[in-house]
């Protein structure tokens, strides 16, 4: 089922980890064969221990988070940190925080040299689920220097996976002739040069991401709508 235009997409509001209710975690879920458990997530995504501290942090949400489930909550005395195990993207399929889904992805950024081209683990943002695919995936910065810095590592890179088993590659390094080859729709469109920029009438998950995205990417984003709309596994509309 397309499910593009009713996903709410507002890029800051997992930037502001910690609510004006002061506590130190937040209620959740991890998703685990099949399951949801509930429970409560340690709270994160903002930069600490540095004069730039409280500055958004959004790759902390790619990492191994803190969760416990409301039942082994209930046997806690004092909420602590140390009481609040692990949960890394090898041991579930993903978690909500705050309302977003944040799925375990295999993923290995090719526009990186040396390490970060090697495929790994780790939790990613979901954005939207169709034939194509949408997260985002942000770079995590080696030093937090200054606030170039931060806002920097804070632009995520849109993602993008052709039905549920394809790779995940960043959206600009889409070959649309040759990954797209089953929709005549999206490539008469696409050699006849009809795909241009954002309009004002551009769809929802367009301007969903429009502040997020570099203009490179347009031309995709607006191939990945149509494709989505037209083309692909009929079964997952």
């Amino acid at each position: 089922m397309k499910t593009i235009g009713l996903i709410t997409f507002i890029f800051t509001f997992s930037l502001l980890s910690f609510a004006q209710d002061g506590k130190s975690y937040i209620e959740g879920t991890i998703s685990k064969d099949g399951q949801q458990i509930e429970g409560y997530i340690w709270r994160m995504g903002t930069t600490t221990g540095i004069d730039l501290s409280n500055e958004s942090a959004p790759w902390e949400f790619q990492k191994t988070i803190r969760f416990i489930s409301k039942e082994d909550f209930k046997s806690i005395k004092k909420v602590k940190y140390k009481y609040f195990p692990k949960v890394s993207p090898k041991d579930c399929d993903g978690y909500t925080y705050e309302g977003q889904f944040y799925e375990a992805v295999k993923y290995a950024d090719m526009s990186a040299a040396g390490a970060g081209m090697i495929a790994k683990r780790m939790f990613m943002k979901r954005i939207s689920v169709d034939q194509i695919s949408i997260y985002q995936h942000f770079d995590e910065p080696d030093v937090l220097i200054d606030a170039s810095t931060i806002q920097n590592a804070q632009k995520p890179h849109i993602v993008y996976r052709i039905g549920k088993e394809g790779k995940l590659k960043i959206v600009h390094d889409m070959n649309v002739k040759k990954e797209l080859a089953d929709c005549q729709f999206v490539l008469d469109k696409y050699e006849k040069g009809q795909y241009k920029l954002f309009e004002k009438k551009d769809s929802n998950l367009l301007k969903k991401l429009a502040n997020t995205t570099v203009s490179n990417h347009d031309v995709r984003m607006q191939i990945i709508e149509d494709y989505n709309a037209n083309c692909g596994n009929q079964e997952m509309k």
